[in-house]
Parts: C-alpha cells; sequence; structure tokens
C-alpha cells in the first residue's frame, strides 16, 4: 500500500533518524548497527512506499542509497566514538561524513601514532561565515540547475535517450549530442537534490557546510576528475570505506623494495571496486529491468585509466616536471572529457530510465522549452 507524502517523509526523515541515534547509543557491536540500520533503512523506504514518485525517488536516493553507505563509513569508527555523537552530531556526518569528535578522534590517533580510520571532510563553510554573497549565490545556484534541469528533461521528452551500445564513436554526433545532454541532466539532477535537501538541513540546524562538486568539467586529468571534483562526500566515504582499509593492510605487509604496483595503487583501485558494486546495488534499486554490469564496467575502466596516468606520470615526468601550462592544461580537458564522454554510455545504459525520466521539473518551464526545441 502506497502512503501519503505526510507519512513517507515523517518516516524517512523524522523516525529512522530516531532510531538509528537509538542504535548508535546502545552497546550494541558495529556490524550489528550497520545490519540493523541496513534493515531499518529498507523498511522505511519499501514498506512504506509513497504515492508521489518524485517524493520516493527522493527517499530512495538519501535514505535507502547514500545514508546506507554512512553506517558502513561510521562502523570504521571505534563504538565509544559513535557514542560520544550528539544527534546534531550525527546528523552533520550524514551529511559531510565527518563532525568534531570525529576530527578529534582522528587528531587523536595521528598524535598517538596510530593508522587512520577516516580522512577529513574538506573545505567547508561554517555558519558565521555564511553572508548576503553566500545567500545570492545559493539562489542563483538553484535557479541556474532548475533551469539547465528542465531544459536537458524536456530535450529527452522530445528526443527519448536510445542506448545502442556501450561506447561512444564520436562520428555519431546525434549520440554525441545525446550523451552530452544525459550528462547535463544527470549533474543538474545531483546538484538539485543537494541543494534543495542536504544544504537547508546544514542551514536549519547550524552546521557547516562541505562542498560536494568543485566544478568538476573544468578537469584537466581523470585523477582530477575523480579525486578532487566529483561528488566529494560519496569520496569521501570511499576513501574511508576502501581506501583507507586497504592502505592499512597492505603497508605493513608491502615490500620497501619497488614494485610496479604500490599499496596506494591497489588502495585507489579498490574505490573504484566498491564504487562500483555501490552503483550496480543503485541500478537494482532504482531502475529495476535495466542491465546490469555497465555502470560497474563503466567505474572499473576508470579505476584502471587512472592508475595508468598515474604510472605514465611516474615514468615520463609528465604534469611533475614538465608538461605544465595553459597549453597542456587545455590539453588534458580535452582528453579527460574525450574519454568520460567515449565511456559514458555503459554508465547511461544502467541509469537513462529513472534519470531522463525525473518529475522534478516546474510544468511552466517545461511548457516554454518545449517551444524552442
Amino acid at each position: 500500500m502506497r502512503q501519503p507524502v505526510w507519512i513517507a517523509l515523517p518516516t524517512a526523515f523524522v523516525a529512522v533518524p530516531i532510531a538509528y541515534y537509538c542504535l548508535l547509543q546502545s552497546r550494541l557491536s558495529n556490524p550489528s548497527v550497520v545490519v540493523l540500520g541496513f534493515m531499518l533503512n529498507l523498511a522505511a523506504t519499501y514498506w512504506t512506499p509513497c504515492k508521489d514518485y518524485t517524493v520516493f525517488m527522493l527517499i530512495q536516493g538519501s535514505v535507502a542509497n547514500s545514508i546506507l553507505l554512512r553506517y558502513i563509513e561510521a562502523a570504521m569508527l571505534p563504538r565509544h566514538v559513535q557514542r560520544k555523537w550528539t544527534f546534531l552530531e550525527m546528523i552533520e556526518f550524514w551529511i559531510n561524513s565527518d563532525n568534531q569528535v570525529v576530527q578529534r578522534f582522528r587528531d587523536e590517533s595521528k598524535s598517538k601514532g596510530k593508522r587512520a580510520v577516516s580522512v577529513r571532510m574538506g573545505r567547508a563553510v561554517t555558519h558565521a561565515e555564511r553572508g548576503f554573497s553566500f545567500y545570492l549565490s545559493y539562489a542563483i545556484n538553484i535557479a541556474w540547475n532548475i533551469v539547465v534541469h528542465t531544459f536537458a528533461r524536456t530535450w529527452f521528452m522530445k528526443y527519448p535517450y536510445r542506448g545502442e551500445s556501450w561506447f561512444l564513436w564520436p562520428i555519431n554526433l546525434d549520440s554525441a549530442l545525446q550523451q552530452v545532454m544525459f550528462a547535463v541532466l544527470m549533474y543538474s539532477n545531483l546538484q538539485l537534490s543537494y541543494l534543495l535537501l542536504k544544504v537547508p538541513l546544514t542551514l536549519i540546524f547550524g552546521l557547516p557546510l562541505a562542498e560536494w562538486f568543485v566544478s568538476p568539467f573544468i578537469s584537466t586529468s581523470l585523477r582530477d576528475f575523480w579525486s578532487h571534483r566529483w561528488n566529494m562526500r560519496i569520496k569521501t566515504t570511499l576513501h574511508t570505506i576502501a581506501f583507507v582499509p586497504t592502505m592499512n593492510y597492505l603497508q605493513p605487509n608491502s615490500s620497501k623494495s619497488a614494485s610496479y604496483l604500490r599499496p596506494q595503487d591497489v588502495a585507489a583501485f579498490s574505490t573504484f571496486l566498491v564504487s562500483a558494486l555501490y552503483h550496480e546495488i543503485a541500478v537494482l534499486q532504482f531502475c529495476p529491468g535495466y542491465p546490469l554490469g555497465g555502470s560497474s564496467t563503466f567505474f572499473m575502466i576508470q579505476g584502471a585509466l587512472c592508475l595508468l596516468q598515474i604510472h605514465i606520470q611516474r615514468l615520463t615526468g609528465y604534469g611533475i616536471t614538465w608538461g605544465k601550462g595553459y597549453m597542456y592544461s587545455a590539453l588534458g580537458w580535452f582528453m579527460t572529457l574525450s574519454v568520460l564522454l567515449f565511456t559514458s554510455p555503459m554508465f547511461a545504459l544502467s541509469f537513462s530510465g529513472p534519470i531522463t525520466t525525473s518529475h522534478l521539473i516546474p510544468e511552466q518551464l517545461v511548457t516554454f522549452f518545449e517551444r524552442i526545441i
């Protein structure tokens, strides 16, 4: 039975956080908290589905998908650290993958020479630093992304997405334009979920606001794109649950002699493997009936190409001792976007359905763009 919005939203965004906070304050072990948290989220999203499709997808994306990663990330921390959290610090951890308690524990562990268990959230804007320019930029960003999202969505209403192969052939200009519009729609979709859900939470509770995207489409390399610009909160989570444990396991067992694959190379590739698994689970959640394997192959290829870039730079010195400047940056930008565009169809095949048919669009803008497209 599908529930009305007034039941589904409080269940997902009030009852679930309160119940999970009770689990954190309990004496249960980390595995038990993770398993019960998983069951809690699945119950909240699948046993009480919402009548409104947009709200249902919002709940699935934020509660049944992203927050499940936060459960695993929190499990990387000792239970005594989690029990120190206030309710607001738990919400801050869900939004930013960090809070003051975690920062103090990380600093204490570092001072004692212990292995790292998590990474910092990066640059963040505190509540006190938000002035008129911040709120003006925030309003402009929302308006711009709504317009861009609506334009791209209206485009796919007129020209439905056609997945024909796992790779993009440059001579097919129609397919190239289709992939560009899909990238624009997906990026604006993610931006709006961030701007309309997570940013307001930080404003309401006075929490720091960490960056999620850092101008990803000006990246000058694949490593720059995935490590420093694209979806930084998920990147931080994957770094904590995959990169750090792999490094902690491999470093004591690695030989001091030079080898082709260093521990950090294996650890970096492990984050792409976990990301591949995460996105395959997302396909099963959001895109039942769509082909599996495409998104996981996409991320494994990206990981392999990032490792290739590291080894080429190490062997040739490109980008380290030479290959710097505007001309090389422009060349790197062109090659990065070309590779992403060439491999993007394998990702789009799995996610094109929900993304190109989402309902997060004002009808007036749809009518306007239908007249000009």
